[in-house]
Parts: structure tokens; C-alpha cells; sequence
């Protein structure tokens, strides 16, 4: 039977450990005891010939259709269609959706709607099948999938379905110890196509660290049941920090098995090649009791172990997203300003700037213009690094549009740019210390000015954090050589960057990337300093909020800090 389930074409070495992980696995899947949860990943939709499209194609159809949406680009002869297909696999789902978000807020529930559209053409696999059947029988399984295809397959053994994706209210995380206890319940921690606006897709709305009931309930798990993952690598933001917080709290009885994908054609990639392409902080499960196999093969061997005769679906073409309705609710401007941003996140600065300044041109409001400016202002400065003219003129530029329709948001953005993008230049440019007492002083005056006409606190602790963080690089460019050998200096000039660290953990994960600086900046000066025990402390955290990211410029930038950071260490 095992023969079945795995590939005669991958390596003798890596068939006996699957072999024995699946002989382990086999009394859980056969036997009436349904302590087993299931964790089900997208890789469990998209096999199997269902029509599901992969991430990177989702994204690539999003990014081409903004674009085209313009009007101002012919895509048939452009080199623009190769690029965005080229980057598409490594941007990040929920950083770009967050871009989408932030730009255009009305469309994102209506992407989902289309994504419901979708998948009412694809067919369910064998994966689904088994799964459908183990929660019918009792079983429990958790999934990041939006998609239905489990409850279809669940639908037509006639038992009620049970499944959970909302914080509050019907179908709702609220009675999950009851949920858990009785078993047979689908627990969707990202939420359903069932209700479009339950999806966590955007980086806002996913965070960083999965809290509340859905961490309530996934730390139970992890502590109290075994385990089977198919389809996940570990990618999401939320879920890996708290996976890798609970190895320790785990039972060592209880196993953890992991199917990873044998890839295409089977042998191209080893076990070990599987495992180490999971994050880091879920290697020790993704290790634990592997599998390698295609997931649909695999879970077919497993519904015949149940009784239950199957096939494969024939093959078939992966459907494609259409996101016309979705993008027909926003600017041709933000669309396209959107795309540039992504671009400029993947590195690719020349083909970002044509975007960019198409998205000016496109502007049709103050806001738009501003929004251009500041976007080309950024793209200048991570183009010439240190030395940050243009950059700051197209600021200048940005802030005087501003008086033609005021904006407190856009201000802020504009004046804490203005001072960041000074103090930078400050070793090449020592006079433009003249100006950073006015810069300091009129960022503040945003900040006061927010804090007394809004009741949003995390954008006012946001710009709060970015000041002190600012504070402590101004004093650390001027004094730091002066810290190293006088501890009351040195603390003077570490004291904003903790105050930074603290008030930051009060903002959203939408703005990720003045985290990471936060973090980084702290880390470079306790290291400068000779505090060095206390910079290693927030270097993992680092490391894994830039994968998030996914931005080129930050991760050159701290690959290189890295290597300051340790040699700041090494010879102290």
C-alpha cells in the first residue's frame, strides 16, 4: 500500500523515511480514534488538477489587469508583463494584498467575491475527499484555505457541517474548547469564501502574531493532539511564531507528520530540499515524521485505506482570476501606483519608476499627486542610498500640493520623510544639521495635531516611535563615537531607540517596514555600543519580519548591517 502512495522515482533514502513516517501514520488514519488534526495548507488546493491557481498566478493576473486597467501601457510589446510574471512568485501575498488594501480599500471584498466566483469551477481532489470524510467521521482539521472545496466534498455524505471562521457571532471561534471536544469541525483560521468578509488576506488584517481564540485554539492543539500537515510551508506571517513558542510545550509522544510536495516530474527534489524550503520556525515539525508525495496521490492511498474508492481528476488547466470588477472601484492612478510599489519591493527600480510616474501623471486629485510624490521620493532614496537631493526635493514638491486640499496623513508621511531623508545625508551633507531642529519640530507638531483630532492610537503611536527612533539616530550619527568608552553617554543616546522599541509594539503590522527599522536600528547602536548580548536579542524577530516584507532594498540593507553588526561584536 505504500507503494501507492509514494513515487517509485524519488530516492531509495528518502522512500524508507516516508515509508516509516506513513506505517507511524497509518493506525490514526484506520483505527476509530480521531485524535489526529489535519492542518491544511494551499498546496492541498491547488493539486490534484482541481483549476485552483496557484499564489503567483493570482498575483501576477491582479498586478497585470491594475496595469492594463490604465490604459497607458502596451503590455503586448512591453517588457513590463515578463517582469511582473518574473516576480510574482517571491512578493508576498499578504504585503502586496496590503498595498491593493491600502490603496483601494472598497475593492478588496470584492476580490474575494471573485475568488468565490472561481472556485465554483474548480473540482475537489482526493484531498478533499479524505478530509471531508474524516471530519464527517468525527475528525478535526484546521486550514488556512478560504476555499469551499472541503465543505463540498463534506455536503455529499449527507452529515451537518461545522465549520468556523468568524471572531464573533454564527460560525464564530468563540466555543472552540466545545468545538474541539466534540470533533468533526473545520476550523478556517483565515476565514471563508462563505462570508467574503471574514478573509484575512492583507497584511493588516493577518498581523504577525495570531492571537485570540484562533491562538487559543492552535496552542491547544499543538500541546494535546498529533499532527499531519499537508499543503503548508510555513510562510504565513501569523502562525510560525507561535508554532515555533510551543516546540518546547509539545508532548514528545505525540508525532507530527509532514507531506511535503515531491515536485514535478517526482525525484526533482530531495527531502531534505523540502524541509529546508519551510521557515525556520517550523522546520522541527516539518521534520518531525516526513512524508514526500504529491498530496493528491497520497490522500488517494488513504481513501482506499478508509473503504472508499477513488480517482483522479483528469487533467486540466489551472483557471485564471478576473479582477475586473474589483478594480473598476479604484483609481487608475492608485492601480498603477500600486504596481510600482510592488515592483519597487522586487528590486526593480528602472520599471518601478516608469510605473511610478505614470501614476502621477494619472493623478486626478492633490491626494494622488502627493501619494506619486512620495512614493517616487522613497524609490529615489533607495536608489542613491545615503545621498538623498532628489528624494528630498520630490518631498518638497510633495508637501506644497498639500495646500491645495491639507491632509494630516499625507502631511505626516511628508514631513517624517523629509526629517528621516536629512538625518541619513547628514555625514556626507554635515550643514543640513541646521534644518533638523525645524524638521524635529514641525513632525511633532503633526504628531500633536493627530493625536487631538483622531482616535486612531496606533497611527499615533506609529509616528510617536518613528520621532524617538530618529531622535536616537541623530544622536547616535553625533555621538557615538563619543558612547563606546562613557556608559552615561552611551545610555543617553540608546534611551529613544528603547522608547522607539516599546511604543512601536503599539501600531499596526501594516507598517511593517518602520518596524523592521525600528528593530534594526536599535540592534546596530547596542552592538556599536558593546552591548552586544542585548542586540543578539532581537535579530531572529528581525530576520523573520523582513521575509514577511519581502522587500529587496530592506533585505540588502540589513544583509549588510548584519555584517556590521558582527563585526561590532567580534572585536569586543
Amino acid at each position: 500500500m505504500t507503494q501507492s502512495i509514494l513515487s517509485p522515482l524519488i530516492s531509495q533514502a528518502d522512500f524508507l523515511i516516508s515509508s516509516s513516517s506513513i506505517d507511524m501514520l497509518q493506525p490514526y488514519l484506520i483505527n476509530h480514534d480521531r485524535s489526529l488534526v489535519f492542518f491544511v495548507g494551499a498546496g492541498a488546493s491547488f493539486a490534484g488538477n482541481t483549476g485552483m491557481p496557484r499564489t503567483p498566478s493570482l498575483l501576477y493576473h491582479l498586478l497585470l489587469q491594475a496595469l492594463s486597467s490604465s490604459g497607458k501601457f502596451d503590455l503586448q510589446r512591453d517588457t513590463l508583463q515578463a517582469t511582473l510574471k518574473e516576480i510574482s512568485s517571491h512578493i508576498g501575498f499578504e504585503i502586496t494584498l496590503n498595498d491593493f488594501w491600502q490603496i483601494c480599500r472598497q475593492a478588496t471584498v470584492l476580490l474575494y467575491e471573485s475568488f468565490a466566483d472561481l472556485e465554483k469551477i474548480c473540482t475537489p481532489n482526493r484531498v478533499h475527499s479524505f478530509i471531508a470524510h474524516w471530519l464527517s467521521t468525527g475528525g478535526t482539521v484546521i486550514t488556512t484555505n478560504y476555499d469551499r472545496l472541503i465543505e463540498s466534498e463534506w455536503a455529499k455524505t449527507g452529515k451537518s457541517i461545522q465549520s468556523r471562521y468568524r471572531e464573533e457571532g454564527t460560525n464564530s471561534f468563540l466555543g472552540w474548547q466545545e468545538d474541539l471536544r466534540q470533533g468533526g469541525c473545520l476550523f478556517k483560521i483565515h476565514g471563508s469564501l462563505d462570508d467574503p468578509d471574514s478573509c484575512l488576506g492583507a497584511l493588516e488584517h493577518v498581523g504577525t502574531q495570531l492571537t485570540g481564540n484562533r491562538a487559543q485554539l492552535l496552542e491547544e492543539i499543538i500541546r494535546t493532539r498529533p499532527l499531519c500537515f499537508v499543503g503548508w510551508q510555513g510562510v504565513d506571517p501569523d502562525i510560525p511564531p507561535l508554532l515555533h513558542a510551543l516546540v518546547d510545550k509539545r508532548d514528545t509522544s505525540l508525532p507530527t507528520f509532514w507531506i511535503h510536495f515531491e515536485e514535478c516530474p517526482p525525484g526533482s527534489t530531495s527531502l531534505q530540499t523540502a524541509i529546508e524550503g519551510c521557515s525556520d520556525f517550523v522546520k522541527p515539525y516539518a521534520s518531525d515524521h516526513p512524508i514526500l508525495t504529491d498530496a493528491d496521490r497520497g490522500f488517494g492511498g488513504f481513501l482506499h485505506w478508509a473503504g472508499i474508492q477513488s480517482m483522479p481528476n483528469p487533467e486540466r488547466q489551472a483557471e485564471s482570476f478576473d479582477f475586473t470588477e474589483s478594480i473598476s472601484n479604484c483609481t487608475k492612478s492608485g492601480l498603477v501606483r500600486m504596481v510600482g510599489i510592488t515592483l519597487r519591493r522586487a528590486g526593480k527600480y528602472g520599471e518601478s519608476e516608469k510605473v511610478i510616474k505614470t501614476a502621477l501623471e494619472l493623478a486626478e486629485t492633490p491626494g494622488e499627486r502627493n501619494a506619486a510624490l512620495q512614493e517616487i521620493a522613497l524609490l529615489q532614496q533607495q536608489i542613491t542610498g545615503r545621498e538623498t537631493g532628489r528624494a528630498r526635493k520630490s518631498l518638497e514638491q510633495a508637501r506644497k500640493i498639500l495646500k491645495e486640499k491639507p491632509d494630516l496623513w499625507l502631511q505626516l508621511n511628508n514631513d517624517f520623510g523629509l526629517l528621516s531623508m536629512t538625518i541619513i545625508t547628514l555625514k556626507s551633507r554635515p550643514w543640513l544639521l541646521l534644518k533638523v531642529p525645524g524638521l524635529f519640530r514641525r513632525y511633532r507638531q503633526d504628531i500633536d495635531t493627530l493625536q487631538r483630532e483622531t482616535t486612531d492610537k496606533e497611527s499615533v503611536a506609529l509616528h510617536k516611535s518613528l520621532l524617538h527612533l530618529y531622535s536616537g539616530r541623530l544622536r547616535y550619527k553625533l555621538f557615538g563615537w563619543l558612547g563606546i568608552n562613557i556608559r552615561p553617554v552611551s545610555d543617553w543616546i540608546l534611551q529613544p531607540f528603547e522608547v522607539a522599541r516599546s511604543t512601536i509594539n503599539d501600531a499596526k503590522d501594516i507598517h511593517l517596514h518602520s518596524r523592521i527599522d525600528v528593530l534594526v536600528y536599535r540592534v546596530i547602536a547596542l552592538a556599536h555600543l558593546r552591548q552586544c548580548q542585548e542586540a543578539q536579542e532581537d535579530i531572529p524577530e528581525i530576520y523573520r519580519l523582513i521575509a514577511i516584507l519581502h522587500d529587496d532594498a530592506r533585505t540588502r540593507h540589513w544583509a549588510k548591517q548584519a555584517e556590521k553588526i558582527q563585526r561590532y561584536c567580534s572585536q569586543h
